[in-house]
């Protein structure tokens, strides 16, 4: 009669450090499975953990979801817009976060992608958290453009700008997804800033 192998233990870690594994393994399972689809389940077979693990951490299905989305949309605006806000001028500013992207797009894609399905979810809540986290990413977006400029501008003109902006960026990164060569990824991104004019 064969025995089953013994179950081995997750390796210990600190809250915070667990947490935060959960979240990027979570990250991977939302982009491979759906926003709707990814379970409780999935990531702890990815962590390795049992499932009650994952729900101490996240108590609930829409816990986890909202602490998922919550993180993809922290990345965004720490990793590739705050980097991007360097530059002095608005070319340089755009450029900069038009290479940012792409690089997310190559290296990071699940959180790009995760990102993707939640801006076009419409059940209300998740609706709900892409619009609280899409006001954070136009007014950083419209730093991004106007920098110093803003003073004398019409909001809403701002606002449209940085919405054409972000759905530039959501067709790059599809271009990057599609496969398409960074040579004509770059081409792209050269066509809409020499269009991008303020």
């Amino acid at each position: 009669m064969a025995t089953a192998a013994p179950r081995r233990r997750a390796q210990q870690m600190a809250p915070e450090q667990r947490k935060r594994q959960l979240l990027e393994l979570a990250v991977r399972a939302f982009a491979e499975k759906g926003v709707d689809a990814a379970k409780h389940a999935d990531v702890a077979k990815a962590a390795k953990v049992s499932v009650p693990t994952v729900f101490t951490y996240f108590p609930s299905r829409q816990a986890l979801v909202a602490e998922v989305l919550a993180f993809v949309g922290d990345y965004m605006l720490e990793h590739v817009l705050q980097p991007s806000m360097v530059p002095e001028t608005q070319r340089e500013r755009l450029y900069l976060s038009a290479k940012i992207w792409v690089d997310a797009v190559e290296q990071h894609p699940d959180y790009i992608k995760v990102w993707l399905m939640w801006s076009n979810h419409f059940a209300p809540d998740i609706q709900r958290l892409y619009l609280a986290f899409e006001s954070r990413l136009i007014a950083q977006l419209t730093a991004l453009i106007y920098s110093d400029q803003a003073a004398d501008q019409d909001p809403l003109e701002m606002q449209d700008r940085a919405r054409m902006l972000l759905g530039a960026a959501t067709m790059l990164a599809q271009l990057g997804f599609r496969g398409e060569q960074r040579t004509r990824q770059e081409a792209y991104v050269q066509h809409v800033i020499d269009n991008f004019k303020v």
